[in-house]
């Protein structure tokens, strides 16, 4: 396909299409351009028609479908353009709603992203696990008094021991184990010490 026939498909002057030749990076179009301007016409390939019509004014997705509509067809590229029921005008408008389409996708995923994460936020809180909310009762109380940790869970196991008539102490030292592992493994009540907790460091009420 030579400039003239370019020049007749896209429907602009000869003029332009020298001048897309002339902004491609391909150093046979610009050859080839400097030939035809000398007198010598020759033919762009398929692949070189593509790349000037991408160099022109038509939109890039337009250029996308008209070439594979030509390479699909397995035709000299003269007839393949020839015979497409489109023409150059209907490819920029193809490019144009394409474009706009695509804008609406972008907005709508936003806004389903914006939803979602609005959504995650009213979301309450992970529960926490049993020990984590009992270090922070402890850590809390302990922040706002200046009481220190180990005071704070002796005074804790304490008021456990009179409640449930336990020793815990004795209980885990004789198991070879803490205090607290005593508790959550062997007597399986950390649900009644963290309510314990609660009371005496979230009230502030030691006995």
């Amino acid at each position: 396909m030579n400039i003239k026939e370019l020049a007749t498909f896209t429907g602009k002057n000869r003029t332009t299409v020298e001048r897309w030749c002339a902004k491609c990076t391909s150093k046979k179009i610009v050859n080839k351009l400097q030939a035809a301007q000398k007198g010598s016409p020759a033919d762009y390939s398929i692949d070189e028609v593509e790349e000037i019509l991408k160099a022109g004014s038509m939109s890039k997705d337009a250029v996308k479908i008209l070439m594979e509509n030509a390479r699909n067809q397995n035709l000299p590229i003269q007839q393949a353009m020839q015979e497409s029921v489109l023409t150059s005008k209907d490819m920029q408008m193809i490019g144009v709603i394409v474009g706009e389409i695509m804008k609406t996708m972008e907005s709508r995923v936003f806004n389903i992203e914006q939803k979602f994460e609005e959504r995650k936020a009213l979301l309450p809180p992970p529960k926490m696990e049993p020990r984590q909310q009992l270090r922070m009762i402890v850590n809390t109380y302990c922040g706002r008094t200046g009481c220190n940790f180990q005071e704070a869970y002796n005074d804790l196991y304490r008021e456990f021991n009179y409640t449930y008539h336990v020793n815990v102490q004795l209980g885990a030292r004789n198991r070879n184990k803490n205090s607290l592992d005593y508790i959550c493994r062997d007597l399986n009540m950390i649900n009644e010490l963290i309510s314990i907790a609660s009371k005496i460091f979230a009230e502030g009420q030691l006995i």
